[in-house]
């Protein structure tokens, strides 16, 4: 930039105060002290600042939870709001709030997958599997629905992760039985085995 030395610093002065952009995005990102991204403003399609909205921060701590299979108390640990301050992120939610809201989710969630296997005309496949758990001793059965959608996907869904009393046949079906009702899932194939188990049950 040109600043010729008969003009002193007046240019540079006003190219700061009225439109140096580098200038403004430092200004928004060290006085605000939540997260700001580059994005398309979608009008002209110039590149503008803007928040990320606590909303969407919260949403993505509590799956963070979830699929890092990580424990409730890391929401309220230091590492975790040491990260927050450092990114100028939004303050971490309670225990207790990320409880709610991982339910609230899985209610969400819950209710997506029921409109899919209700738009599902074709049976469906089930399989279980039921391990034991090293800490407590109990044994748990996780119920999986395979089935082929409207695009004629091959979809797989679980449907139940149920705690179990022991591996009897009949405890099984009855187990599978409520998870089906649960579901309001009609329509299934199931092997002679099972016929057998809900003969005997009834």
């Amino acid at each position: 930039m040109s600043c010729p030395s008969k003009s002193g610093t007046s240019t540079l002065k006003k190219h700061l105060e009225l439109s140096c952009k580098a200038l403004k995005a430092w200004k928004s990102t060290n006085t605000d002290q939540t997260q700001t991204v580059i994005g398309r403003d979608g009008g002209d399609g110039s590149l503008t600042m803007y928040k990320v909205s606590e909303l969407v921060i919260r949403e993505a701590s509590i799956e963070m939870l979830i699929l890092g299979e990580l424990p409730l108390s890391f929401i309220e640990s230091v590492a975790w709001r040491h990260f927050c301050s450092k990114a100028k992120l939004y303050k971490p939610v309670s225990r207790r709030t990320a409880t709610r809201e991982i339910v609230m989710l899985y209610v969400k969630k819950k209710a997506a997958m029921k409109k899919i296997l209700g738009k599902s005309q074709e049976r469906m496949s089930l399989t279980t599997d039921i391990w034991v758990s090293n800490n407590t001793g109990e044994s748990y059965m996780v119920i999986t629905a395979h089935f082929v959608d409207v695009d004629w996907k091959l979809k797989k869904m679980i449907i139940g992760f149920k705690h179990v009393t022991d591996h009897k046949g009949g405890t099984i079906c009855k187990v599978l039985l409520e998870c089906l009702a649960e579901w309001d899932i009609r329509r299934t194939f199931v092997s002679q085995w099972i016929m057998l188990q809900l003969t005997a049950l009834h």
